[in-house]
C-alpha cells in the first residue's frame, strides 16, 4: 500500500488543502490515489510511474504553498503570498512534463475567466504603489508558462494573454505586446476551432488595451475562419457575438453590422447589435446608433441603449430628441416591467443633467426597494446642480420609500446598499443620513463605522471625526476604530499634534479598553521611524503609563503585548521583548483560567497575524495547557516554516508534547531544506524524526473510517477507508523518501526495511527505485 500518497490532501503540519482555487486539483488528484487502497482490486497491478510518483509529490508541495499565498493574499499580505508563489513557482519548474505545471498555472493565472492568485497580488500592488513586487511574480509566471509544449498550447496561450494583461495593469505595456505575440504562435497549435476562436478573440482584446489596434484586427479574420467551423450553433453565435464588438471598437462599422446581423442566435445577435449601437453613442454617432437600436430585440440591454443615446443628446443640447429616445427607454423598461430598469434607466439620464425628467420617472417606481435606490441617486444630482434644498428632500423621499418596505431584512439591505453607494461615491453626509435610519442599533454603529473608515481612507479626517460623533456612545468599540484609523492616519502624515489630540479622544471603557495605548504606540513608532527617538520615547512611555492604568491583569497584558508590537515594528526589538516579559507575567494574576488562556491565545494570534514570530514564540512559551501549546507551537511552525525560517522553526520541535506532532515538524522542516538544496540540515531533521517515529506504538499500519452507513439491523452497507497519514509505517515511508529526495539513498533503504508489513515496505523500495534514478 502507498501510504505516502496520501500526502496531497495535507499540507506539511496537516492542514487540509480544501477551499480556494486549489480544491478540484487537489481534489481529483486526491480521488486517482484512493484508487490504490488495498480495497481496491487494483492495489496491487496499479503502480504509478516513477515520473507521477515525483510528480505529485512536488504538486502536493507546490499546491499547498499557493493556497496559502492565497489566504495571505486574501488578508492583504502581499509580501508573504509573493513569497510562497516564488516557492511554488520554483517546485513547479522541476516537474516532469507539463500536466502539472497546468495545474499550478490554473491556480496563478485567470484564464477562465474567475480571478486567481495574480489577479489579487496585482491589483493590491497597483493599490500601494510597489508594481514592482508585481513584476516579479509576474516574470517568474511567465517564465513557467513557456514552458509549455504544443500539447499544452490552449493553456499556455491563454496564460500568455492573462499575463500580457497583468502587465498592462502594472503600466508596463511594452512588455505585453511580445508576450501577445508569443500567444498568437502558440495558439496556432491548438487542435479545437472553438478553442482556437476564442483564443484569438481574446488576445485580440488585449492588443485593444495596449492600443494596436491594427493588429487586433489582423487577428480577427483568422477568429472568424475558425469560427465558421464550430458546429456547437450557440457557441458560434457567441464567438460571432464577440468579433462583431471588436469590429465595432475599432471603427469598423460595417463589418460589425454585417457581422451582427447574420448571427443565428437571437439573445447574442441582440447583445452584439445593443453593444455596436452603445459604441456608435460613445463616438457620438447618435443617428447610427438610434436607427440601428430600432432593429434590435426589446431587451434590457435596449433600454439601456436608448437611455445612452438620450443622454448623448442631453449633453448635446438636442434636447427634442433626447426626451423622444428617453420616452421610449422608459417605455421599453416599463414593458418589460422591470422597475429596477426603469430606475437605471432614469439614473443615466439624470447623469447627463436632466434630474427633472428622472425624479419623475423614479416618483412612478412603485417597488420601495428600486423607488429608495432611484432617488438616492438622483438626491446627489441636484446637490451638484445647487439645488441643496431639493436633494434634502429628495432624499428624504428616499428614506420614506426604505420605512416602506415591508420585509425587515430586506429594508437593513436596501440602507446597507445606498450608505455604501454614498460612500463609495465620497458623498458622507448622505451615508451618514441613510445609516442613521437603520433600526437595530448595532447594525446601525457598524454602518457608521464602515463610513467612517472609507472617510479616513479617503484622507477625508475631520468628516470621519464628525461621522465617530454621530455613532451611538453605547458602541465604543465602532468609535474607537475610527479614532485608532485617524490617529495612525494623522501620524504617518506627520500631523502629530492631531494625531496625539485624536488618541485621546479613545475611550478607555471602565478601563478594559486597550485602544488609547495601542494608538499611542502607533503613533512612538511613526516618530521611531521618522528618526524622532526622543518624541517617540516620550510617546511609547505615555502607552505604557495609559496600560498601566487599566483595570484588569487581562486588559494590562493584553495592552503592554499591543505596545510590543509595535516595538517591534519600529525595530526595538530589546524593548519589544521587555514590554512582551512585563505582559506575560501578568498572565497568572488572571483568576479565570479560561480567560487566562484566552489572553494568551489573543496574545499569540496579534504577532502571528502581524509577523512577529519571534514575539509569538515567547508567548507560546507561558502556555500551560499542552493541548493548546502543542496547536499554537505547530501553528507557529508553519509559520516560521512559510517565511523560509527554518532553523527557527527547529526551536519548536521540543515545545510538542506528542511524537506524532515532532515527527510530523521535523519531516515537514526536512523537506523545506532539501527544496533549498540544503541536504546535511536535512539528514540531521531526518536523523532526530526518525529515531522519534521510532517510538510510535502498533499498529504499525492504521485505517481511518468514515462515512459508515448502515441498515435497519445496524449492518454496514458502505464505508470510506483511508489509511491513517500519521501512523508509524506512514512516517517511516515519508522519512524513507526525505532521504532520497536528498541523495541518501543508503539512508532511505535502511529506514524501509523498518517497516515490518512486507506489502508496504516492498512497495516504499519501488518508490526509493525511482528517486535512485533521478
Amino acid at each position: 500500500m502507498n501510504k505516502i500518497l496520501f500526502r496531497l490532501s495535507i499540507n506539511c503540519l496537516g492542514i487540509l488543502i480544501l477551499n480556494g482555487s486549489f480544491y478540484s486539483v487537489a481534489q481529483a488528484n486526491q480521488q486517482s490515489r484512493l484508487a490504490l487502497t488495498p480495497q481496491s482490486p487494483q492495489a496491487e497491478s496499479s503502480k504509478l510511474s516513477c515520473t507521477e510518483e515525483i510528480n505529485q509529490e512536488i504538486n502536493a508541495d507546490a499546491l499547498g504553498l499557493l493556497q496559502k499565498a492565497d489566504d495571505d493574499a486574501n488578508r492583504a499580505n502581499i509580501s508573504q503570498a509573493a513569497n510562497k508563489i516564488r516557492q511554488a513557482i520554483k517546485l513547479a519548474q522541476t516537474f516532469r512534463g507539463n500536466q502539472y505545471k497546468s495545474y499550478v498555472l490554473d491556480g496563478l493565472v485567470n484564464f477562465k475567466g474567475q480571478p486567481r492568485l495574480l489577479d489579487k497580488i496585482v491589483n493590491q500592488s497597483v493599490k500601494s504603489g510597489n508594481q514592482e513586487q508585481a513584476a516579479k511574480i509576474i516574470d517568474e509566471t511567465l517564465k513557467l508558462t513557456q514552458t509549455l509544449n504544443q500539447s499544452y498550447s490552449n493553456i499556455k496561450t491563454k496564460a500568455l494573454t492573462a499575463i500580457a494583461l497583468y502587465y498592462t495593469q502594472i503600466n508596463q505595456p511594452s512588455k505585453a505586446i511580445p508576450i501577445l505575440a508569443e500567444a498568437v504562435k502558440a495558439s496556432s497549435f491548438i487542435q479545437n476551432d472553438e478553442l482556437k476562436s476564442f483564443a484569438l478573440i481574446s488576445i485580440a482584446k488585449k492588443y485593444l488595451i495596449v492600443g494596436k489596434s491594427a493588429t487586433a484586427l489582423e487577428i480577427l479574420p483568422q477568429s472568424l475562419l475558425f469560427a465558421q467551423k464550430v458546429a456547437n450553433s450557440y457557441k458560434q453565435a457567441e464567438i460571432l457575438q464577440e468579433i462583431a464588438i471588436i469590429y465595432a471598437k475599432t471603427g469598423k462599422d460595417k463589418q460589425a453590422i454585417d457581422l451582427a446581423k447574420n448571427i443565428g442566435n437571437g439573445e447574442y445577435k441582440t447583445k452584439a447589435l445593443s453593444a455596436i449601437a452603445s459604441q456608435y453613442t460613445n463616438n457620438g454617432k447618435l443617428a447610427q446608433a438610434l436607427l440601428l437600436s430600432q432593429t434590435v430585440y426589446n431587451t434590457d440591454e435596449k433600454a439601456l441603449v436608448l437611455a445612452q443615446i438620450a443622454a448623448k443628446y442631453a449633453q448635446a443640447k438636442q434636447l427634442t430628441q433626447a426626451a423622444t429616445v428617453f420616452s421610449k427607454a422608459l417605455n421599453l423598461a416599463k414593458a418589460l416591467k422591470n422597475e429596477e430598469l426603469l430606475a437605471n434607466v432614469a439614473i443615466v439620464y439624470g447623469k447627463a443633467g436632466q434630474i427633472t425628467a428622472a425624479l419623475k420617472a423614479v416618483q412612478s417606481i412603485e417597488n420601495p426597494v428600486n423607488k429608495a435606490k432611484g432617488l438616492a441617486a438622483i438626491a446627489p444630482l441636484y446637490a451638484t446642480a445647487g439645488h441643496q434644498q431639493q436633494a434634502n428632500q429628495i432624499l428624504a423621499q428616499s428614506i420614506a420609500s426604505i420605512n416602506a418596505i415591508p420585509d425587515t431584512f430586506q429594508k437593513t439591505v436596501t440602507q446597507q446598499d445606498i450608505t455604501r453607494n454614498f460612500t463609495t461615491a465620497r458623498q458622507y453626509d448622505y451615508a451618514i443620513k441613510v445609516a442613521q435610519t437603520i433600526i437595530d442599533p448595532f447594525d446601525r454603529a457598524k454602518a457608521l463605522r464602515d463610513v467612517g473608515i472609507q472617510a479616513v481612507q479617503a484622507k477625508d479626517y475631520n468628516k470621519a471625526l464628525q461621522i465617530v460623533q454621530t455613532i451611538n456612545s453605547k458602541y465604543i468599540d465602532e468609535r474607537n476604530i475610527v479614532l485608532n484609523k485617524v490617529a495612525i492616519a494623522l501620524a504617518e502624515g506627520g500631523e502629530y499634534t492631531r494625531a496625539l489630540q485624536t488618541a485621546q479622544k479613545i475611550q478607555n471603557f471602565n478601563s478594559t479598553y486597550t485602544y488609547r495605548a495601542k494608538t499611542l504606540a502607533a503613533i512612538a513608532k511613526q516618530y521611531s521611524k521618522t528618526k524622532q527617538p526622543q518624541q517617540a520615547a516620550k510617546v511609547f512611555s505615555q502607552a505604557l503609563q495609559t496600560a498601566n492604568t487599566l483595570a484588569s491583569p487581562d486588559a494590562i497584558a493584553k495592552g503592554k503585548a499591543e505596545i510590543a508590537l509595535e516595538y517591534a515594528l519600529a525595530e526595538q526589538a530589546n524593548k519589544a521583548t521587555e514590554t512582551l516579559t512585563q505582559a506575560l507575567k501578568l498572565v497568572p494574576n488572571i483568576k479565570d483560567s479560561s480567560l487566562s488562556l484566552a489572553t494568551l491565545q489573543e496574545i499569540t494570534n496579534l504577532y502571528l497575524e502581524a509577523g512577529q514570530y519571534n514575539l509569538a514564540l515567547q508567548s507560546i512559551k507561558a502556555y500551560k495547557n499542552p493541548v493548546y501549546k502543542n496547536g499554537i507551537s505547530q501553528e507557529l511552525a508553519n509559520k516560521y516554516l512559510d517565511a523560509g525560517q527554518y532553523d527557527q522553526a527547529m526551536q519548536l520541535v521540543n515545545t510538542l508534547t506528542t511524537p506524532e506532532d515532532k515527527t510530523r515538524l521535523l519531516v515537514a522542516i526536512a523537506g523545506k531544506y532539501i527544496q533549498n538544496q540544503q541536504n546535511a540540515k536535512a539528514s540531521q531533521a531526518l536523523n532526530q524524526a526518525l529515531q522519534v517515529a521510532k517510538t510510535l506504538k502498533d499498529p504499525e499500519s492504521k485505517v481511518m473510517v468514515f462515512k459508515v452507513e448502515t441498515d435497519s439491523q445496524g449492518n454496514v452497507i458502505s464505508k470510506t477507508e483511508v489509511e491513517d497519514p500519521y501512523d508509524r509505517a506512514s512516517f517511516l515511508e515519508s522519512i524513507a523518501i526525505n532521504y532520497a529526495q536528498a541523495g541518501l539513498k543508503n539512508q532511505a533503504q535502511q529506514v524501509a526495511q523498518l517497516i515490518k508489513t512486507p506489502a508496504i515496505r516492498s512497495q516504499l523500495n519501488q518508490r526509493l527505485n525511482c528517486y535512485a534514478k533521478g
